[in-house]
């Protein structure tokens, strides 16, 4: 029987997907399940920790002597299996 959503899950699911650009459907799916407490690991032998790819941007940043860098921003999403807890990751790295 499907899990009923309470109102901050749902908001909390509608946050994480508003600007996800690079996540699949099946990833999705793992999110959703994942923060309304199924804690089954899909993939046991990677380990404890999943990390997915929710979003990447192109952006410009200024740096501290004015000059301007484009970077790729990255936002990804991790669980920890083992403990059942999930955060959202910024990353940034260059544009080769």
């Amino acid at each position: 029987m499907p899990r009923r959503m309470d109102r901050h899950t749902y908001l909390t699911r509608w946050e994480l997907f508003r600007d996800a650009n690079c996540v699949t459907r099946p990833e999705r799916a793992m999110i959703v399940k994942f923060i309304t407490g199924n804690r089954h690991n899909p993939c046991p032998a990677y380990g404890h920790l999943a990390s997915i790819k929710l979003s990447s941007h192109l952006r410009n940043y200024t740096q501290f002597d004015n000059t301007n860098i484009q970077l790729f921003e990255e936002e990804h999403f991790e669980m920890n299996f083992l403990t059942g807890q999930w955060r959202r990751v910024k990353k940034h790295r260059r544009v080769e």
